[in-house]
């Protein structure tokens, strides 16, 4: 490993070498202009700083570039984007501080070309699992900032985060072809093959691409009681491949289908005490023999058609069918091992679980762009399935043998949903337009749990309980926005938005107090912006201040007795803020780029006091108050049409609190603020390039999440971590044809 590294070190030498004799020409533009950026956030082709709201979007062949493969590695590049990992494969993501944890429904709604993907509700798991697209197929990634109920509907409170993916192209036979190779400092070895293929069937008639890639993600946490070490690492592979036929003057159907598979070995979790101290080593935990591993299978399936009717009216359908599967074995020792103990003879437990969730729905919209006005109207329909498993065994702390069932519980969720709504923009003058749009929805849900409590434990936990309930509801979010052209090239506007998530039915009925089911909570945006570029399009920047009211929250509770969860309405908060980015090219082959994000998010009410324990004025969990990311690179050209470059970012996250604690009594951890930094150097030309990159150039051990490691979080409590990635060195080579 040390000589892998040092080759690593060797060529990025060369290539700084390389570099720093060079003058100055930019490898993908002809001049200092910035490049205008398409969007869909608005379900229609726009310019990026033409859409009057705060839009990020994300290159992904840039990310490639850069080895930002995961959300993890990219989420800091987005203000307003908070990320909370939660460990083997497992994620929750918030939009301007809409969260109040991981165990409730997701606040962010995530879509795929335009369907949307996961369950909307945590009896779906919905807020911990989204798809973490390998962005080998992608053609950028979108992040909506504020509610985006009207035109996307369930669970985007905070925000949408938009999966766009390549279109065959039916004129040009074409191709890219990439490797690359890393190693963490002291860590495992990562590394990676991607290859993509676009063939024209018949010419301006047919196409199809075809892409799929490998990846070896490498470990970093430690097990020495196991005698493992980096335990962490995972292997994703997958693929895609899409079909574009267009089918007539104005008519083009384009299909696709994408899989994705995550096999993880082990946890990154790192064994601290309440003050975040590790207690078993430096990027070490203690777990129980036999757990740890885990699986997740993404499918999507989509059909999109578009037709021109003709009088200037489009006509479009979006169907889409995914399928997401996860299993794991979970060590719940230290919430479960007393329970086992008092039964069984052994002090351990672990937890096969698994969940899967299939997802099929169906969008009809008719649109029109116009001198007078621009207008969209739809309809909406989603019907999903989730099911899960949980077994909890007592089990040998040296061998991981079984020794007996502590619960036996099967869960079936069942959700549908239909919708409609519209959106018109009035061009009220050649400067000034105003944008108006609605949506009414409704739901029916349906939830049955089984939990089977064997004998021996029913004193602990009590008897098997077979649970049923159902509930519905409806929805109605608008969107408000004047806009208004300062100047061609600068657009200023304000905006009233609102989001709502669906309440549903609760997953148990543990005593009198517990509702059989919860409410919708809804958010509302006040928002104001200014965007554009400047310069000679030298400069383009957006800025965008608000306040956003959430109301009626649903909150997670655990049972006193067994842990076990379930949901409320109650209490208020706020988040209000700044956020901003900019690029910058001041001349021939230099570019700066940021993006920061100034954040109040707290409780304008208390939170009950059992079961869920915060104060008005606490702030929300894991969201940092700043954060900041600046990025720069300078391209020389060498001979030939080659350029050298280098480049490099900084980031900076804040100080965050984590979860609400169960009760006073309970720690509430504070997440100390933390930088981190990237540099790369290489040379490219048109068709090739070659990059070598460390990230995390400081090794910063930046916390990312923090949790109890059992059901209560006393000082005295074990606790756990996951921290950024440690020091990465590594290449990349990449060919175009």
């Amino acid at each position: 490993m040390n000589g892998l590294r040092l080759s690593l070190l060797a060529g990025a030498s060369a290539l700084a070498c390389l570099a720093s004799g060079a003058a100055a020409q930019d490898a993908t533009t002809t001049d200092n202009q910035v490049e205008d950026i398409v969007v869909t956030a608005q379900k229609r082709e726009q310019r990026l700083q033409d859409v009057p709201m705060a839009v990020s979007a994300l290159s992904a062949s840039d990310l490639i570039d850069r080895n930002q493969t995961k959300v993890e590695d990219y989420f800091r590049s987005i203000p307003g984007l908070a990320l909370s990992p939660l460990a083997n494969g497992r994620y929750n993501l918030s939009i301007r501080g809409v969260t109040t944890g991981v165990s409730t429904s997701p606040t962010v709604g995530v879509t795929i070309d335009d369907v949307p993907y996961g369950s909307v509700s945590i009896l779906g798991f919905g807020s911990r699992f989204f798809p973490n697209l390998d962005p080998s197929d992608l053609q950028r990634i979108e992040v909506l900032r504020g509610p985006q109920g009207t035109l996307y509907g369930a669970s985007s409170l905070g925000g949408l985060l938009k999966y766009v993916t390549q279109d065959p192209s039916t004129t040009r036979f074409s191709g890219r072809v990439q490797a690359d190779l890393s190693t963490i400092e002291d860590g495992g070895v990562g590394g990676g093959l991607r290859g993509a293929i676009n063939v024209p069937l018949v010419e301006d008639k047919l196409a199809l691409r075809a892409s799929g890639f490998y990846r070896r993600d490498g470990g970093y946490v430690d097990d020495p009681a196991q005698g493992r070490k980096d335990v962490d690492r995972a292997d994703v592979y997958g693929g895609r491949l899409s079909l574009l036929w267009n089918i007539a003057p104005g008519a083009t159907l384009k299909l696709a289908a994408l899989y994705q598979k995550i096999s993880g070995d082990g946890s990154n979790q790192i064994d601290t005490d309440s003050r975040l101290r590790e207690t078993v080593g430096d990027l070490a935990h203690k777990s129980q023999i036999g757990t740890g591993a885990y699986s997740n299978r993404t499918q999507f399936y989509s059909a999109n058609l578009n037709i021109d009717l003709g009088g200037g009216v489009d006509f479009g359908s979006v169907t889409g069918y995914s399928i997401n599967d996860y299993r794991m074995i979970a060590d719940p020792s230290a919430s479960y091992g007393p329970y086992a103990a008092l039964v069984y003879p052994v002090t351990g437990a672990a937890m096969p679980f698994g969940f899967r969730t299939s997802k099929i729905s169906q969008e009809l919209r008719l649109s029109s762009s116009g001198p007078l006005l621009d207008w969209l109207v739809g309809g909406f329909f989603t019907k999903e399935k989730s099911t899960d498993y949980f077994i909890a065994y007592g089990a040998d702390v040296t061998t991981g043998a079984y020794a007996g069932v502590l619960f036996d519980e099967v869960d079936e969720f069942h959700y549908r949903e239909l919708a409609a709504f519209g959106d018109v923009t009035v061009h009220i003058a050649p400067r000034f337009d105003l944008q108006l749009g609605a949506r009414y929805s409704g739901n029916r849900q349906r939830y049955h749990s089984l939990i089977a409590i064997p004998q021996p434990v029913q004193f602990l936990f009590g008897p098997t309980t077979d649970f049923r309930e159902r509930s519905s509801d409806n929805a109605f979010t608008y969107v408000i926005s004047p806009s208004f052209k300062v100047t061609p090239d600068i657009l200023a506007y304000a905006r009233i938005s609102s989001g709502y998530r669906p309440g549903g039915p609760n997953a148990g009925d543990f005593d009198a107090s517990t509702p059989r089911a919860y409410k919708a909570d809804r958010t509302t945006n006040y928002e104001i912006g200014i965007k554009g570029s400047a310069f000679g399009r030298m400069l383009t920047f957006d800025l965008a201040a608000y306040k956003l009211d959430w109301k009626n929250i649903q909150l997670a509770f655990h049972d006193q007795n067994t842990g076990f969860l379930f949901l409320k309405n109650a209490s208020a908060a706020v988040s209000k803020g700044v956020e901003g980015s900019f690029e910058l090219r001041p001349s021939q082959g230099l570019s700066i780029s940021g993006n920061a994000s100034i954040n109040d998010a707290k409780l304008t009410a208390d939170l009950p006091a059992a079961g869920s324990f915060g104060k008005k004025g606490d702030v929300l969990p894991n969201v940092p108050k700043f954060s900041a990311t600046v990025s720069a690179e300078q391209s020389f050209p060498i001979s030939g049409g080659l350029d050298a470059f280098l480049g490099g970012s900084v980031s900076h996250v804040s100080g965050r609190r984590v979860e609400f604690p169960n009760s006073a009594a309970e720690v509430r951890v504070r997440l100390p603020a933390y930088t981190v930094g990237d540099v790369r150097v290489g040379v490219r030309d048109d068709h090739k390039s070659l990059t070598a990159f460390v990230s995390n150039i400081g090794n910063s051990r930046g916390a990312l999440f923090s949790g109890p490691l059992g059901s209560r979080a006393f000082a005295a409590s074990p606790f756990y971590k996951l921290v950024v990635q440690p020091r990465t060195f590594g290449l990349t080579a990449a060919y175009d044809f």
